[in-house]
């Protein structure tokens, strides 16, 4: 909830937080997200196929899982998107709706009303045109991440099916350990983190819809890795004022 106010405090749709000053129920009320490490990533999302369906169960739920990867799409605006949304020859995928909490299908905009860019790696591309071979639900209108084919899969299932993949790697190293606290919804967190490397702060806030103030307090949680390739520029600046 404060995620979503202070969003609508950077969009100007409204201009102080109505909650200040109320008394929390718990001190303790929401699960704070941070973001997967590098090697659990890679046993995560492995780069050939057998092995992700091996990781997730179907192509469906690895398609889904690497498109949260891919893009730090929030579970709602992924579950919405139908075959005509995703530009398979530019890689591209406008993300301007998702699914209302507490609905199976019903569709509004985004969380904070604004229209963003996804951009797909190519295997994960790979991944959606083996999908859509396999699936009978490939029409333009039909949703992309769906069962059943009038809807998609539900928010519930989506967490399941998270949880399933982990117990796998589990299963696959058994020397690796996720973390309980580990949701979809990380994948989110590790994207506008991992982005610092190669993205500039208002690029990194364009793809993930959200603004500089929130980006910043909720969802970078840099390792000192990050934390030095998003500054190396700045090392150079410094390095050519100082003559080294």
């Amino acid at each position: 909830m404060n995620d979503f106010i202070e969003e609508m405090i950077d969009l100007k749709k409204i201009s102080s937080n109505p909650l200040t000053g109320l008394k929390k129920y718990s001190k303790n009320p929401e699960n704070p997200r941070g973001v997967i490490d590098r090697d659990s990533l890679i046993k995560m999302f492995p780069s050939h196929h057998v092995d992700m369906v091996r990781i997730w169960g179907s192509t469906m739920w690895a398609c889904l899982m690497l498109v949260f990867f891919d893009t730090g799409v929030r579970p709602g605006e992924a579950r919405a998107l139908t075959w005509a949304d995703i530009d398979i020859r530019k890689r591209f995928v406008p993300i301007h709706k998702g699914i209302e909490a507490g609905t199976v299908d019903k569709i509004k905009g985004t969380k904070t009303g604004v229209v963003k860019a996804g951009f797909l790696n190519r295997r994960t591309v790979q991944e959606l045109d083996i999908w859509r071979m396999e699936t009978k639900w490939n029409s333009g209108a039909d949703f992309v991440f769906t069962a059943k084919g009038k809807s998609p899969v539900t928010n519930e299932a989506v967490t399941k099916a998270f949880r399933r993949g982990l117990d796998q790697v589990e299963k696959e190293n058994r020397e690796w350990r996720s973390d309980p606290k580990w949701t979809p919804y990380w994948l989110r967190h590790s994207f506008g983190t991992y982005q610092m490397e190669v993205l500039e702060e208002s690029e990194i806030s364009a793809l993930m819809g959200t603004g500089a103030a929130v980006l910043k307090r909720h969802y970078q949680h840099p390792d000192n890795e990050t934390l030095y390739k998003s500054s190396e520029g700045i090392q150079k600046k410094l390095d050519k004022a100082r003559n080294l």
